[in-house]
Order: structure tokens, then sequence, then C-alpha cells
């Protein structure tokens, strides 16, 4: 069995959010910081979020080489970190089950694994008011061209501006002035609105276009809050735990009852 090396186009320099700050400790309990492994030495590459247990949501490009060729096989181990500040925190492992890929060829991706079968999971929005404040999340440095990042979770607050079938998006730097702003480390890392409920997910950061006249482009966000992604999610969690029930039933040799509830 081998640690699944996943690298993008930038990770050597891993770049990641840009005009935020960090986060505390505890802020953002289920978002993970996914390694690469080059010469023994981990680096982050993407960002992720656990959802519910054994499943990890991330952008399906994080899990691609040149967004088509799949790097991993069932049976891989997934190398992560946990906690806000990761440069010097354990390199940790969850062997791969399975993998799912959102309809549509949206930049969603759903990673089925062994371990994480305890919160917290993040929760995922089902009703969107877009006048309220919507996080960014990521790790990585105050600007493009410094420190190459992936030691701390940082957040930026945004708005969003424009609303399609498959993404939300968002200005860097409006009339003239810094926004915050995406760059590729920030990957896969859940962006959050909030709601009397608590902060819930709207999305993964997928891309950032960049313009030649400014220091950053535009945001773009990968929805997760469509019913179509809602119902595919759905399924492969009532799968999930499917899986899992048939897996307890047979290992103790007689029958059981499972219940659970979907907070989504």
């Amino acid at each position: 069995m081998k640690i699944l090396i996943l690298c993008l186009l930038f990770c050597n320099n891993a770049w990641a959010l840009v005009g935020g700050e960090e986060a505390s400790e505890n802020e953002f309990p289920y978002i993970l910081s996914l390694q690469g492994i080059n010469a023994d030495v981990s680096f982050h590459y993407c960002g992720a979020s656990v959802i519910a247990p054994g499943l990890i949501m991330t952008a399906a490009h994080c899990l691609r080489e040149e967004n088509t060729k799949e790097k991993y096989r069932p049976g891989d181990l997934l190398a992560f970190k946990t906690g806000a500040v990761i440069k010097d925190t354990t390199l940790k492992s969850t062997q791969i089950k399975q993998i799912h890929y959102a309809p549509s060829k949206r930049d969603i991706a759903i990673i089925e694994v062994q371990g994480f079968q305890k919160p917290p999971f993040a929760k995922l929005a089902s009703k969107i008011n877009l006048t309220k404040k919507v996080w960014l999340t990521g790790h990585g440095p105050q600007d493009f061209f410094g420190d190459p990042g992936g030691e701390y979770l940082k957040k930026a607050a945004i708005r969003i501006t424009s609303s399609s079938d498959t993404h939300y998006s968002s200005p860097s730097d409006p009339e003239g002035g810094f926004y915050p702003s995406l760059a590729p480390g920030d990957s896969g890392s859940p962006a959050l609105i909030e709601t009397p409920d608590g902060l819930q997910v709207i999305g993964v950061n997928s891309s950032i276009h960049l313009t030649p006249s400014r220091d950053a482009g535009q945001n773009d966000v990968a929805r997760t809050d469509t019913a179509e992604i809602r119902s595919w999610v759905q399924e492969i969690i009532e799968s999930s735990f499917d899986t899992e029930k048939d897996s307890l039933e047979s290992s103790m040799g007689t029958s059981c009852t499972w219940h659970h509830k979907m907070k989504m």
C-alpha cells in the first residue's frame, strides 16, 4: 500500500488565500489540508472538508493530473493534516475506498475513506441568502508572490456578485481596490455562508481568473447547493451508511438496526 501523491500545476509554490486573516484553531475543525509528498517531505496542495462519516469533499481537479488523468486507486492512502496551524502538525493518512465525481463535470468530488467516522462534520447549506457574508477558506500567504504558504488556515469575507447554474462568482478588487482572492492552493477548501444555524457550505473553491491589469481576478466557487448536487451528495451519504451497516451486520453475524439523521 502506498501514500497517494497528488499535485497541482503549482505544487512547488502552493499559493493560497490572499488578503485574508488567520483562522482560530477550532474555528473550522472539519477542514483538511491535503498533502503531497516529495522526497519524504510533505506539502499542502489542496483543501477539503469532512461532510459526513467517512466522506471528504474537495475540488475534482485536485484529484487529477492536468485535470484529466486520475491519480488515485482504491486502497491508496490519502495524506492530510488538520488544524489551523499545520506546519508543525503530524502528517496522517486514511485509506481511500472510492471516489465520486459530481455530475455534469462540475468541479466537485467526494472521497470515500476508512477514517473520519466521528464529528465534527461540515453542514451543507440548502437555502442561500446572497446578502449574507460569504467566507472563503484556504491555506496560504498574504500575497501572490510572497511566501509559498501552506502553513496556516486563513479566512476572508467576500461578496457574491453573480450566480450561475454551476458556480458562484465574486470580484477580487472592486472599484480599483484590493479584495480577498483565491489562488491555486485554495482549491477544494469550502466556501461558507453565515446562517442562523452557523456557517454552512455553499461550495468548494474551484478557480481564479487572473487579468493582466490586476493583482487578482475573479473567484469561482463550484456550487453544492443546487438540487442536482444535493441529490447526488445525499445518495452518496445514504450509500455509505448502507455499506457500513452491511459490513457491521456481517462482522457481528446478526442483524442490526441503524438509525441515522442526515443533516445537510
